[in-house]
């Protein structure tokens, strides 16, 4: 059988420094940002079919968009609060 040697790790070493593992506060603004202008351009769109008489198709395109969006927004939250909660332990290691 294949055993391969790993050190020992060290469970007191402190973390090393890493600041957001590569993601610093713009690109987190920027994202959300972008986040926040999908849904505004999905409504827009929607509306637009409303007011030329597709109703019932931007209506679903709506409620499925909005439904997609949640999701993929909420994976986005989701990620940024682990990050941020990891940066704190971080700080107080």
């Amino acid at each position: 059988m294949f055993s391969p040697k790993c050190p020992p790790i060290d469970l007191d070493a402190p973390p090393p420094n890493v600041v957001w593992w590569g993601m610093n506060k713009f690109i987190v603004e920027i994202n959300t940002f972008v986040l926040y202008a999908v849904l505004t351009l999905l409504w827009l769109f929607v509306l637009g079919m409303l007011a030329t008489g597709h109703g019932l198709v931007g209506l679903a395109v709506g409620v499925i968009g909005t439904f997609v969006w949640a999701i993929l927004s909420g994976v986005w939250f989701l990620l940024l609060s682990i990050l941020e909660t990891l940066q704190e332990i971080a700080k107080t290691r």
